[in-house]
This record gives structure tokens, sequence and C-alpha cells, in this order.
């Protein structure tokens, strides 16, 4: 008797679980036609359109900044101690080259100049006394090794004068203009290139030590777009392409440019680095460092182009709905590109159809599921 209790209590349970409904899930078996009344399809809002051929170019999202090539990044310095004595100009104004920027006072410059002026005098001395052992040497009134510690000391006052020479060239000294009564403890640095500067890093009447960071220039007449692209995207970009950027605090304003250079290898991240020259750089709007986004378009994709609210998804599949004498039939379909507003799609098998339904087309797959789910209910 407690056997066929326990048969029956089984029996029951398994009948009570399948009668449980489904989640609603579109599956193979779902049904694909969706029959409205006048009433749903008066205040449906959905839309009709032909189906037409059309392209749709495919495009990569990239992020990046405004950087400069390290060739246009300028340090300005002295080899010596110095004392800033004046200052020319602020941070962001342009200059030209030429242009005076600091004004230094300098011992080791004056002590430098002292040693050259004294070694030169020291070579004319030097040059003296070898011509005059020279002038000796035939008639064996000079020896041969006066001769030539003559010849030695020419040569080291040679080499330590020319070495002088051009310290004081690092220090921007022309050697060639200097005179016994003519030292100069000043010195100004002039701007290498033409640019604007972008950091003064010392102030009046400071002390300086040898190769300080003293001004800090930005040449950008070479501004670079530097973007980066994820490592599925590396094999569709090439030097040459052409894309439109944007400020990423600003959108309203699109800047075109060029990819002139693509790394060949990848970085921790997975990604690859693009350099791009813009076609025609704003100054106005555009700073070195400035975050931007990119759109590259890589090819042009042919097929039947619809509105992206035409197609719809479930488990992985895509579809769109057709009118049909029953009301409307959902038809599986393979979407080829999408930019988020237009898709190309390709219709697989069978004939395509010359109308679809461009707006409602959610709707549509909801009240197909719910259609679906009080069936199995």
């Amino acid at each position: 008797m407690k056997r066929l209790l326990l048969l029956a209590f089984v029996a029951f349970a398994c009948n009570r679980t399948a009668q449980v409904p489904s989640t609603g899930t579109p599956s193979d078996s779902m049904q694909t036609l969706v029959a409205l009344t006048a009433e749903q399809q008066r205040t449906s809002g959905i839309t009709l359109d032909s189906l037409r051929q059309g392209s749709l170019e495919r495009t990569i999202e990239l992020r990046g900044s405004i950087e400069l090539p390290p060739q246009n990044l300028i340090s300005i310095s002295f080899p010596l101690q110095a004392r800033v004595r004046s200052i020319s100009g602020l941070v962001g104004r342009a200059v030209r080259r030429g242009d005076a920027l600091v004004t230094l006072e300098s011992m080791p410059l004056v002590e430098l100049q002292e040693r050259y002026l004294s070694t030169r005098a020291q070579l004319e001395q030097a040059q003296r006394e070898y011509e005059r052992q020279l002038k000796l040497s035939p008639s064996a009134a000079t020896t041969e090794r006066a001769l030539l510690e003559a010849r030695t000391q020419l040569r080291e006052r040679k080499i330590a004068l020319a070495a002088l020479a051009e310290r004081l060239r690092l220090a921007g000294i022309e050697p060639t203009r200097l005179a016994d009564t003519a030292i100069s403890r000043t010195v100004v640095l002039t701007a290498p290139r033409n640019g604007y500067i972008a950091a003064i890093n010392v102030v009046v009447g400071q002390t300086v030590e040898p190769n300080t960071r003293i001004i800090e220039l930005v040449d950008v007449s070479d501004v670079h777009l530097v973007l980066r692209a994820y490592e599925r995207d590396a094999p569709l970009i090439q030097p040459g392409q052409r894309l439109v950027a944007w400020a990423a605090a600003d959108s309203s304003q699109q800047f075109p440019a060029e990819v002139v250079a693509v790394s060949r290898t990848l970085d921790s991240t997975r990604t690859i680095e693009l350099h791009c020259h813009f076609v025609r750089y704003d100054h106005a709007r555009l700073r070195p460092g400035m975050f931007m986004r990119a759109r590259l378009s890589v090819a042009s994709e042919r097929g039947y182009l619809v509105p992206q609210s035409a197609v719809v998804a479930w488990e992985n599949k895509h579809g769109v709905f057709i009118p049909d004498s029953k009301g409307y039939r959902l038809v599986e379909v393979r979407v080829i590109a999408s930019d988020g507003h237009r898709a190309i799609i390709a219709f697989d098998g069978g004939r395509p159809p010359s109308v679809i339904v461009t707006q409602g087309a959610y709707w549509l797959l909801m009240k197909l599921k719910n259609t679906d789910q009080q069936e199995e209910v």
C-alpha cells in the first residue's frame, strides 16, 4: 500500500513540473506570425518601407591624444653654474628663432674665458719657440730633443685651445670674438627655433646648477594625433587611410586627418599605436595633450540597407518583420555591417521581400514572445 502511494506522489510531482511555463525566451520552435486586431494596428505605430540595396562603410572607433614628437620638445639649459639675471617672456608666448629668453651671470664662465685667453697666449709662445728651434736645427745649434719638446708643447697647446673653444661654444660664447679686454660675465640664452614657451623653471636671482632645465619650448609645426586600436582591428589599418577626429570634450567640430605610421608590435594592453597628421591643424581649438576620439573608415559593404530599428535580435539571431496576409511574419536575416543607425542585411534563404517593417519591429517581437508564452501555458 505504501509503495502505491509513493508511486502516485511521484507521478503527481512530474505532472506539476511539466506544467511550469517557459521563461519566454524565443526558441527555434517560436511562432513567426503576429496577428493584430484593427485597434492594435492603429495604435502600434508600425511603419513600412521598401527594401532597397545600398552600401555602408565599416568604421573603427579610436581613442588617443594630441602629442608632439620628441624632436619638437626643446629643453634649454646651461653647462655651467650661473645666476638668473633676467627672464624674457611668459608661458604660452610665441617665440622665434634667436629671441632672447634668459640672461645669466656666471663666474665659471669668466674663468673659462680666462683659461682660453691664457692658453691662446701660451700657444703663440709655443709656436715661436718651435719656429726658433726649427731654425737652429740645421746648424746643429740645438739638440734633437729640444726640437721634439718644442713640437710636443705646441701640439699640447693646440689641443687645449681647441677643447676650451668648444666648451665656450657650448656656453654660447664664440671664442674667435674674445679679446684680452673683452671678457663677459653674462650670457643670453636664445630660442633655437620657432615655437611656444611651455615652461619656465627658474626665477630671477636663482642659482642654477649645470644642465638644469631652465626653459622648455614646444614646436607645434609637426603635431601628431596618436591613437590606439585593438588587436582585432590591426590588419585593417594601413598608412594613407583618412579619418575624422574630434576632441573628447567637444564633438561639435571634426578635424580630418591621415594615418602616416602604424606600429608593428602590440603593447601590454593588446593594442597598436597609430600616428596621424591633421590635414589642417587648428591652433585655436586644438592643444597638445588633449584627449581625442576618431572614426576610421576601413571598408564598404553592399547589400540591403535598412534602419537599425528594423532589425530585431533574439538568441544570437537577427530578423526583420514583413507584412503578411494574416499579420506580420518574422524572417531571419544575417547582419553584415552596422554603424548603430543603419545596417546591411542579407537573406540567406528564399526570395527577399519587397517591403519590411522599419518602425515598431521590437514591439512586434514582444507581442510574438507573449503569444508564444500563452500557447505554452
